[in-house]
């Protein structure tokens, strides 16, 4: 499960936890990986 993405999920107990730092790398990530297979198609 992706909760550290998910600002309302809060059950620590069951490792479900959002991290404010972690969803905005993985954001970054995401889309670093979409503009460099979106960009080999397009050549």
């Amino acid at each position: 499960m992706h909760a550290f993405a998910c600002p309302g999920a809060r059950l620590p107990q069951a490792g479900i936890q959002y991290d404010a730092a972690a969803a905005r790398r993985s954001w970054a990530a995401m889309r670093s990986f979409l503009e460099e297979v979106l960009e080999r198609r397009s050549c």
